[in-house]
């Protein structure tokens, strides 16, 4: 559901900002799921009056046209039909911007033209363009049109829980907000309207009402409106029905959009000429369908119906199927003088089930299905009413017709302070308590004892009263009088009366829930802080991991966090290395497990020389687990890394393909799809100086200057120290060691962020140039990106050569980037100039030469 705030504010004084009022509904349980901006123009946008308006020598639908801007009057060519002398128009002024247009000085045949007479589809209202925007002839002109119309307009987009009906209306929110934070509500009046009604024509003169199925349609009211004029609804309406996200058909079809909008209840109108007459006037008759009884709605498609169905007939024919769609019998077109303006209040579980079969999706069922109130219809009714005959000069019937099967039952709620206070922490006063409750429309009954079951006294509220003991008793009016004084405990309550709106409100906790909302969340003490049974972020990352590996083919294994003490100076560490310094057992079950492990990766290498041995040659392993680090000081520390080992092919044996070893790129892309896993983008790499690992064939990741990930290929001399013969197996170990510590730290700050698919058709440029071989990919990467190019979106390397073609100690690399703007459709030009200054910035700080 989408809301403007402009127009919430008919019913609510709110001066607030737009985040504040966010949080507001945020935290009154309305949750809003995306703010968007409505209408942002430029002020060079103003009213205007045609003054003149003559067709072009030579042309069928050019007019020239002087346009009065209360300063001076200019000259404008305009093609629309609509644009005539007279009326008054909005127009764009010379240097305004209207998307990717630019309204420039024109000479169109030969005719100066200082401007553009706009549609809407100019002003980026809606798509609507077969004729320029009529504005009211008490405009003030050359007012800018934001002014006017009081743009630009903020967006709500809200989803509304179905427990909710209530909020389905501007009215709804208001009063809502209106609780929430005590700003002043003011809801339109309808008590003029029999001021309006015409006396000569009665409207049960006109129609006549009947409810065959009171269970499935708990009221209906219906109204007659003469000679009433179908045109194109005002700006100020057709805006507000399409901030909202509705499309503008004509002013009666609009009146009943607006006010379904305004209330939350939905309204339709037929039209009175194409029903059926019945005894000389035509009869409403609410009944079920007949079993496959055919009906043809307005989307122009035919449903079969059956008696579950509940449809709306004019005394023959179905011309609506009740609260979901109308028919295509009786809807309103231009030539439409007289309707028949339907308010009514159908079974939310009929409307529901009769939506969902015939698969019909409209915002009336929407409605109905989350269960509305009978007493708004004669509102709803009222507003339309006043409306239709303001904007379409219609005559309204006197009277109303009026099915209703009304009952005198209340729904009364009761709330004891004291059960809040338990549920919420905090003691609120009975008036604070009263205070909340009444803004939201419950009306307070008074103080009584509580009860779950009422007894049976006239106010429906049992009192407390004492006896000459000071005994608490209920005074109500039964012989059982004394066995109800020895009910105990006795607890006084704050009883309240649910309005019909308010479907949610049954129970003691529902009153309690709304005064903590009113109150507010974060208000509410915490007594006693959670203990962390775990970390879940750390949990939740861990199995991402692991699950992303085996996936890939990897199979886990978990070691003994015990190991030898020789076997991490086989790893040719420096000496000030960290993972040198081990950490010895006391009481050691024997030498070879004699100290914490510091690196998972020599049982790792001890994994795979126990599956060689055993004929396996195809291995993929990895453990994610905990090392033991020395501190200079307690207690020591024990940081996560998930390290992989990879020996053998990349594929499986199969007759068709030839299998291929593993290398570097394929390790490379698994670690910065794990980092990519955690939301880790913003990284850099690095020469690897760990002695395990061959230098030309190895890299180091770092994230903010810190080392979070190494990789590459094993030394065949290390190898060959845990029994692995890399030449005889004419195969490499690939090995991996990531601080996933670190990650799991890192990543706890970062959120992903949505970036919706590009507008505008991006632009790709290639360039190959030489460059030393000893510079690597990424530091002209960063250099690329360090231009500041606002249009360049991608940077990737696409082919790196060394042959007979290139000179010694030169390599050619051939770079590929994606140029694009999220506003407009970039040109070559901009393109060529943003390709330029990266091709000068690379020849000035790598002294390249373009190929």
């Amino acid at each position: 559901m989408q809301i403007s705030l402009e127009w919430l504010k008919d019913y609510i004084r709110y001066t607030g900002e737009v985040v504040d009022l966010t949080k507001l509904l945020t935290f009154s349980g309305i949750e809003v799921e995306d703010v968007k901006t409505f209408g942002d123009i430029q002020d060079s946008i103003i009213t205007a009056k045609v003054i003149e308006s003559v067709l072009m020598e030579g042309s069928d639908h050019l007019q020239i046209c002087q346009v009065d801007t209360c300063t001076e009057i200019i000259q404008v060519v305009c093609g629309a039909p609509n644009c005539i002398s007279g009326i008054n128009a909005v127009l764009a002024l010379p240097g305004t911007k209207l998307g990717n247009l630019t309204i420039k000085h024109a000479h169109i045949r030969g005719t100066d033209s200082c401007g553009m007479l706009c549609s809407e589809l100019e002003l980026g209202f809606s798509d609507e363009h077969k004729g320029i925007i009529i504005l009211p002839q008490e405009t003030v002109i050359g007012i800018p049109i934001r002014n006017m119309l009081k743009l630009p307009d903020t967006i709500f987009e809200l989803e509304i829980t179905p427990n909710r009906p209530d909020l389905l209306g501007y009215l709804g929110i208001a009063t809502d907000i209106s609780a929430s934070a005590g700003n002043t509500l003011s809801i339109p009046a309808t008590s003029n309207l029999s001021l309006l009604e015409d006396k000569n024509n009665r409207v049960v003169d006109y129609l006549s009402l009947k409810n065959l199925d009171a269970d499935l349609c708990s009221r209906y009211t219906a109204r007659v409106i003469k000679d009433i004029k179908v045109t194109e609804s005002p700006l100020w309406l057709k805006l507000r029905l399409l901030k909202s996200g509705f499309r503008p058909i004509n002013n009666i079809v609009d009146i009943t959009n607006y006010i379904m909008l305004e209330t939350g209840h939905p309204l339709h109108a037929f039209d009175y000429d194409k029903l059926e007459k019945v005894k000389g006037i035509p009869e409403i008759v609410v009944r079920r369908a007949e079993i496959k009884e055919v009906f043809s709605a307005l989307d122009g498609k035919s449903y079969m119906l059956d008696s579950d169905d509940l449809v709306i007939t004019d005394g023959k024919n179905a011309i609506a199927l009740a609260g979901v769609i109308g028919g295509s019998n009786s809807h309103i077109t231009e030539s439409t003088v007289n309707i028949v303006l339907e308010s009514a209040c159908f079974n939310h579980s009929t409307v529901r089930r009769t939506a969902y079969k015939h698969k019909i999706t409209t915002d009336s069922a929407y409605r109905f299905e989350r269960h509305l109130s009978a007493e708004n219809c004669t509102y709803a009714s009222e507003r339309a009413s006043q409306l239709i005959i303001e904007l379409a000069s219609g005559k309204l019937c006197q009277g109303f017709l009026d099915e209703w099967q009304a009952t005198d039952k209340q729904t009364i709620v009761p709330l004891r302070p004291n059960r809040l206070k338990q549920v919420i922490g905090i003691n609120l006063s009975k008036e604070k308590i009263s205070n909340y409750l009444t803004k939201l429309g419950l009306v307070y009954l008074g103080e009584g004892c509580y009860k779950k079951f009422y007894p049976d006294s006239a106010d429906k509220i049992p009192k407390l009263l004492q006896d000459n003991n000071e005994t608490l008793y209920f005074d109500v009016e039964s012989e059982d009088r004394l066995n109800l004084r020895k009910i105990e405990p006795i607890e006084e309550a704050l009883y309240f009366e649910i309005p019909s709106k308010r479907v949610d409100l049954t129970r003691e906790i529902d009153l309690i829930e709304e005064v903590i909302r009113l109150y507010g969340m974060d208000n509410v003490p915490q007594r006693v802080k959670a203990a962390i049974v775990m970390d879940r972020h750390a949990f939740q990352l861990k199995r991402k991991a692991s699950d992303f590996l085996v996936y890939s083919g990897f199979q886990e294994i978990v070691n003994l966090s015990f190991t030898d003490p020789g076997l991490i100076n086989y790893l040719d560490l420096k000496d000030e290395d960290i993972r040198l310094r081990q950490i010895t057992l006391l009481n050691p079950q024997n030498s070879n497990l004699s100290v914490m492990r510091t690196s998972l990766i020599p049982q790792l290498l001890l994994n795979a020389q126990y599956n060689l041995n055993h004929g396996t040659k195809q291995i993929k392993l990895f453990e994610l687990n905990k090392v033991f680090l020395e501190n200079d000081s307690l207690p020591k520390s024990e940081p996560l890394r998930l390290s992989f080992l990879w020996l053998g092919f990349n594929n499986d044996n199969h007759w068709k393909v030839k299998p291929l070893n593993s290398d570097f790129y394929q390790l490379k892309g698994i670690v910065e799809d794990l980092l990519k896993l955690a939301g880790i983008t913003n990284i850099k790499y690095s020469e690897n100086v760990s002695g395990y690992l061959v230098g030309e064939e190895a890299q180091s990741i770092l994230y903010n200057n810190d080392c979070i990930a190494e990789y590459g290929r094993l030394k065949p001399s290390i190898a060959a120290v845990y029994d692995i013969d890399t030449v005889e197996l004419k195969q490499e170990v690939w090995i991996a060691d990531i601080d996933l510590e670190k990650i799991v730290s890192l990543s706890r700050t970062l959120h992903k962020s949505y970036i919706p698919i590009p507008r505008f058709p991006s632009i790709e440029r290639d360039i190959s140039f030489l460059v030393k071989d000893s510079i690597v990919f990424s530091r002209i990467r960063d250099s690329i990106i360090d231009t500041h190019q606002e249009q360049l979106v991608d940077v990737s390397l696409i082919d790196e050569y060394k042959g007979k073609q290139v000179p010694e100690g030169l390599k050619s690399l051939t770079f590929r980037f994606i140029f694009n703007n999220p506003e407009k459709t970039l040109t070559d030009d901009e393109v060529e100039a943003a390709f330029a200054s990266i091709v000068n910035n690379l020849k000035s700080q790598w002294d390249i030469q373009l190929r």
